[in-house]
C-alpha cells in the first residue's frame, strides 16, 4: 500500500483524497437521513411527492424485496469485501477515466454504509419508497447510480479511451485474426488455380543446350 501511495503523482493524490472525501460525506450522510428519519417519522409515514415518493421506515434483514430474509451479515460481508476490492482497485488504476472512478466511488460508498450497518444490527434501515419498487436507502441508490455510471462508460466510452491510451502508449493495434485468416485463405485459393491450371502435374523443365563454339562446328 505505501509502495502504490509512493509512486503516485501529485495530481493522483488529490483525485485521491477528494474521492475519499466524497466517500466519506456519502456514508455520513447515509447514515444521518437514518437517524433522523427513524427519530422524526412516525410509523404511519410521510408523503414528500404525492403519488411518487413517500418516507416510511422498514428494517430489511435480506436484499432487495425481502429476498434472502435472514442472511443481512453474510451480505455485510460480501459488501465489505466488494468494497475493499474497489478501493484497492482505485488505488493502482490512478489513471482510470474520471466518469469511471466516480462510479466505482458511489459503490464503494453505498457498500461500506449498508455494509458495515449488517454487521452491526443484522439488518439495513430502509426509508425511501417509490411505486412499483421496493424500500431503500442513500447507501442503495449510490451502488444503483455508481453501478449505471460504470455501465454507461464500459458499453459507450470504454473502447475510445484504451485505443487513445494505446497511441499515446505508442502501442499498435493488435492484428485482427480475421484479416490475416483471408489472406492466407486468399493466397490458398491462388496456389489452388494454378495447379488446376496445369492439371495437377508438374511439368518437366525443359533442358537448353549451350551455343556451340567456332571449334565445334563442322568445316
Amino acid at each position: 500500500m505505501k509502495k502504490i501511495l509512493k509512486n503516485l503523482g501529485k495530481n493522483q493524490k488529490k483525485t485521491l483524497i477528494t474521492e475519499a472525501v466524497i466517500a466519506a460525506a456519502l456514508i455520513i450522510f447515509d447514515w444521518l437521513t437514518k437517524l433522523i428519519v427513524f427519530s422524526v417519522v412516525g410509523d404511519d409515514g410521510l408523503t414528500v411527492i404525492d403519488g411518487f415518493l413517500r418516507l416510511e421506515k422498514g428494517l430489511n434483514d435480506g436484499i432487495a424485496f425481502g429476498m434472502f430474509s435472514g442472511y443481512s451479515r453474510l451480505f455485510g460481508v460480501f459488501s465489505i469485501v466488494v468494497s475493499a476490492a474497489v478501493a484497492v482497485y482505485l488505488l493502482k488504476a490512478a489513471d482510470e477515466n474520471k466518469y469511471m472512478r466516480l462510479g466505482l466511488v458511489l459503490i464503494f460508498a453505498g457498500g461500506v454504509a449498508n455494509g458495515a450497518e449488517r454487521l452491526i444490527y443484522g439488518f439495513v434501515r430502509d426509508f425511501l419508497y417509490v411505486p412499483f419498487y421496493s424500500n431503500f436507502n442513500v447507501a442503495d441508490s449510490c451502488v444503483v447510480v455508481g453501478a449505471a455510471v460504470v455501465m454507461i462508460y464500459m458499453l459507450f466510452f470504454y473502447s475510445k479511451d484504451e485505443k487513445k491510451r494505446r497511441e499515446e502508449s505508442g502501442i499498435s493495434e493488435p492484428a485482427d485474426p480475421s484479416a490475416e485468416l483471408s489472406a492466407s485463405r486468399q493466397g490458398d485459393a491462388g496456389e489452388g488455380t494454378e495447379q488446376s491450371i496445369n492439371g495437377g502435374i508438374e511439368l518437366p523443365k525443359k533442358q537448353v543446350e549451350p551455343p556451340l563454339d567456332d571449334a565445334d562446328l563442322p568445316s
